[in-house]
């Protein structure tokens, strides 16, 4: 095996790792954040996730085809790796340029629907209060975008000012101003 073939079955190789942990990743998110979708109003919450697995499975494919076109000297399995590639090159130009155009709208989404899942909070340990207080917790943040946003809910004036026990460092039974974390969902901290 010459070493232009060996770097690029090396290649393909990492390839084939990448994809797999893309798909692992994937699925860790969809199984990690699955409820998310009882937070969000977006019903297209977790489909970032589904082309993420689409995205690993098209690199798993396209990887396959380095190695077998690379190991038996076949053309046409070089050519369609090469295609491959190229299509998986332009895909991931064409989502970054989605992602960036389409920041602050996500971000809207996001706002909108953690702002009124906050409203129907109720500590019942609902599915919808699980997945707040988990995701309240896993990221460090209180409310959307400042715990202020907890003011007007139905929880906050039932339990005389007091913010959910996913707000505040650490573990206590009573979670008030001092005690909680500064920043919301969003990173903000005004």
């Amino acid at each position: 095996m010459g070493c232009a073939k060996a770097f690029l079955f090396f290649f393909n190789f990492i390839y084939l790792g990448v994809s797999a942990a893309i798909i692992f990743v994937a699925a860790w998110l969809i199984k990690k954040y699955g409820d998310i979708t009882k937070i969000t109003t977006d019903e297209y919450t977790l489909v970032p996730c589904g082309i993420l697995v689409g995205v690993g499975i098209l690199i798993f494919i396209t990887a396959l085809f380095g190695c077998c076109g690379t190991c038996r000297d076949n053309k046409c399995c070089l050519s369609t790796f090469f295609a491959l590639l190229f299509i998986v090159f332009t895909l991931e130009i064409a989502a970054g340029v989605m992602g960036y155009v389409y920041q602050d709208k996500a971000r809207g989404f996001v706002n909108d629907g953690f702002v009124d899942a906050i409203k129907h909070y109720d500590d019942k340990d609902s599915s919808l209060d699980k997945a707040i207080d988990d995701l309240q917790k896993d990221l460090k943040c209180c409310g959307s975008k400042h715990p202020t946003d907890w003011m007007n809910s139905p929880y906050f004036m039932k339990h005389l000012g007091h913010y959910p026990k996913s707000c505040c460092a650490g573990e206590l039974h009573v979670c008030v101003p001092r005690d909680f974390i500064q920043g919301g969902l969003l990173g903000q901290n005004n």
